[in-house]
């Protein structure tokens, strides 16, 4: 169940002015429901982020007084070593209190951006390609972030309108394919980065963007509800350029971010 938000305002009239209205946070669940809840114990002071409006609560229960409510995509700290009943301790704006684990998401993997997407790589939760359309040229998905990963410049192909040439990849297209799965929670399947051909002067070649097929395990076919959302989560986190199916006929079986 998601979080509702609804206005108590109270209107006290003295001398014609308006005192006061405050907003709650209401229709919590309890900790631990959720498919996507948080689970197990991290150490005082882990990064963790927050999915939605949540309540910080003084104590671990939803009946308990409200702190503060803490915004959608907000970096928390972690301040105790266990959660209590999937409330988890933590530390935010300067008040420690408790937060019900379901509007918590796990920190990134330790390291660079890159490093954290061999992570996802690794887990299966983001799939990098390792070829480039049938080619073994390097220049695939996974070569790209391995290479990034050591400090190298990604490989661009050799064919059709490619430069054959080696860029830098863009640090804001790389911590975004990381938020794009921690923040937002989506496995993907990446079909190309600085590889492969693509139009004239296409930001790909500058090391700015990635294609992606399959997202949640359902391969793209057409304008869905799963298509919009990364789309939507793609222009949330910057891009300047998302293609999809929503928006072009030429874009009906896989979706492109840049940034």
């Amino acid at each position: 169940m998601k979080l509702l938000r609804t206005s108590l305002c109270f209107w006290v009239l003295v001398s014609l002015a308006v005192l006061g209205c405050s907003a709650e946070v209401v229709g919590e669940e309890e900790p631990g429901t959720s498919a996507e809840a948080l689970s197990g114990s991290f150490p005082v002071g882990t990064e963790l982020r927050t999915t939605a409006d949540v309540n910080h609560r003084r104590e671990p229960s939803t009946s308990a007084e409200i702190l503060q409510v803490i915004p959608p995509g907000t970096a928390v700290k972690s301040a105790a070593a266990q959660p209590r009943a999937g409330w988890y301790g933590i530390t935010w704006n300067g008040k420690t209190g408790w937060v019900a684990g379901q509007y918590l998401s796990r920190p990134a993997p330790q390291g660079s951006g890159a490093a954290a997407l061999l992570a996802y790589h690794a887990s299966g939760d983001v799939t990098l390609w390792d070829e480039t359309f049938g080619r073994k040229d390097g220049a695939d998905p996974l070569s790209n972030i391995r290479d990034a990963a050591a400090g190298r410049g990604a490989r661009t192909s050799c064919y059709g309108t490619a430069p054959c040439t080696r860029v830098q990849l863009s640090s804001k297209l790389v911590s975004s394919m990381v938020e794009l799965r921690q923040r937002y929670e989506y496995r993907y399947f990446v079909t190309a980065i600085s590889g492969a051909s693509h139009s004239s002067g296409s930001y790909h070649y500058a090391g700015r963007a990635m294609d992606i097929d399959t997202i949640n395990g359902v391969r793209i076919n057409g304008n869905t509800s799963l298509t919009r959302g990364f789309m939507s989560a793609c222009s949330a986190l910057g891009a300047i350029e998302v293609l999809g199916p929503s928006n072009r006929s030429d874009h009906q079986d896989h979706i492109h971010c840049a940034w």
